[in-house]
């Protein structure tokens, strides 16, 4: 299923998580829990736009600007581990 984010959430410039080092900045996923806000997630050959809402991290998948799919997982491990599975790890 595809869902965009809240309209009332604000878009950052932060990088929450990367498929280059396979990091996962747990004070910028602090920070998505708190407020109202979107981070990147970047791979090689896909971007992604991350959201926290209703107790779930939801993460919008990009390929060459297009959207793929929305995973949603309960924490940003499991969305890594997906999204690696899916659209390849680096």
């Amino acid at each position: 299923m595809m869902h965009e984010p809240p309209g009332d959430y604000r878009e950052t410039d932060e990088m929450v998580m990367s498929n280059f080092d396979r990091s996962i900045d747990q004070t910028l996923t602090a920070r998505l829990r708190a407020e109202r806000v979107t981070m990147h997630y970047s791979g090689r050959g896909f971007c992604g736009e991350v959201w926290f809402r209703l107790g779930q991290f939801h993460c919008l998948i990009r390929i060459h600007g297009l959207p793929q799919e929305t995973v949603s997982r309960d924490t940003l491990e499991e969305v890594m581990e997906y999204v690696c599975l899916e659209y390849a790890s680096e």
